[in-house]
């Protein structure tokens, strides 16, 4: 039901025992899927898809067992739906009748773990409730992942990193050199850092300081006014949100940057680089072009903001390094040597597969 001419780029390689079953849904067939979802600690965030493509309305529930917990009706490309934290697996479902229900539905489990810390450099000065580590601290607590910990001191936070797996760094008006060399050992063992500059910040240090670090060179503030028109391109994102989640960017004035030819420009609006990240050692740096705050720019309000900077915290720190914890039936789990699988206490066998990747045989009665 969820392929189109565009869902593939180049070869899909299929087993040769693989069996393909096609349904014909007629020409004048409608049919809701949902593509995917993002699970936040009191919320589900769910990126639904309609074939043949359009905008309609549609409905969702929250179900856990024979419960709804919630229903909502939406009509754009994401709808966010209130699921209490105490539900942690359940399902969402589109309750819209189509061609074929059996994809209307996605089944969720919140992860069961402590937080991991997240360190923010908060530079200058401000009131706190307006400067971008509250947006950024409002926008971390809905996660189940992270906890934001504001710091204003560089030398504090420096301590923090050694156990830290991202951190941020806003409205920095420099970065000594004592700190940048400890970031620059820090990115390159895996850590992730954004950046967002702001008021305070002196463009011609930091592209003297941490110029190796940077995805490109920042120029003076340019007064200049973006609205709308976003193009993303945020490969760890997949489709999950698109230039229509930043329609309503406003932008008054911002950093302009030029890119690196090896870094890659995240969100571009009327031609000019608004975030770009790139590859340092083991780890990567995302830098903006606007504040994190309201300053510049509504960008901490804008619907898909949120979405993007916790994708971006979930990416770098455990999608790149541990196993999913959500599968698809029919998924290929790729195992390390040693490991094992068991089910209620049943050892399930591995063995190794075709191409000597170990697989684990089919359980007849799961």
């Amino acid at each position: 039901s969820d392929f189109a001419p565009s869902s593939f780029a180049g070869e899909v390689v299929a087993p040769a025992d693989a069996q393909v079953l096609c349904l014909s849904l007629g020409d004048k067939a409608v049919n809701y899927f949902i593509r995917s979802c993002s699970i936040y600690d009191r919320h589900i965030t769910v990126f639904p898809m309609l074939l043949p493509v359009g905008r309609a309305e549609y409905s969702i529930s929250a179900k856990s067992g024979a419960e709804r917990i919630n229903a909502i009706a939406a009509s754009g490309q994401s709808a966010a739906i209130t699921v209490p934290e105490e539900y942690s697996s359940g399902r969402i479902e589109i309750d819209n009748a189509d061609a074929l229900p059996e994809d209307n539905v996605f089944f969720y489990s919140r992860p069961d773990r402590e937080k991991t810390p997240l360190p923010v450099l908060r530079g200058g000065g401000g009131m706190l409730d307006r400067d971008g580590t509250y947006y950024i601290r409002k926008i971390v607590e809905q996660s189940s992942l992270f906890s934001a910990e504001v710091l204003s001191e560089p030398f504090v936070f420096g301590e923090k990193l050694t156990s830290a797996r991202a951190a941020v760094i806003s409205n920095p008006a420099s970065v000594s050199s004592s700190l940048a060399a400890q970031l620059r050992g820090w990115v390159a063992k895996g850590g992730l850092l954004i950046m967002f500059p702001g008021g305070d910040t002196i463009v011609d240090d930091m592209n003297r300081d941490i110029s190796d670090l940077l995805p490109g060179r920042m120029y003076p503030v340019k007064e200049q006014s973006l609205a709308g028109g976003a193009v993303l391109e945020i490969p760890w994102a997949g489709d999950e949100f698109s230039g229509e989640h930043y329609a309503k960017l406003s932008v008054s004035k911002f950093f302009p940057l030029r890119a690196r030819e090896d870094a890659l420009e995240l969100i571009k609006s009327g031609g000019e680089t608004l975030a770009a990240a790139v590859r340092f050692g083991d780890g990567a740096v995302i830098l903006f072009a606007l504040p994190a705050d309201m300053s510049f720019s509504n960008l901490p309000v804008v619907a898909g903001f949120p979405p993007f900077f916790l994708k971006s915290l979930e990416y770098f720190v455990y999608e790149r390094k541990e196993f999913r914890r959500n599968y698809s039936v029919g998924d290929r789990v790729s195992l390390p040597a040693g490991a094992s699988l068991s089910f209620e206490g049943r050892e399930i066998e591995i063995r190794p597969g075709p191409d000597a990747a170990l697989l684990s045989a089919p359980l007849e009665e799961p």
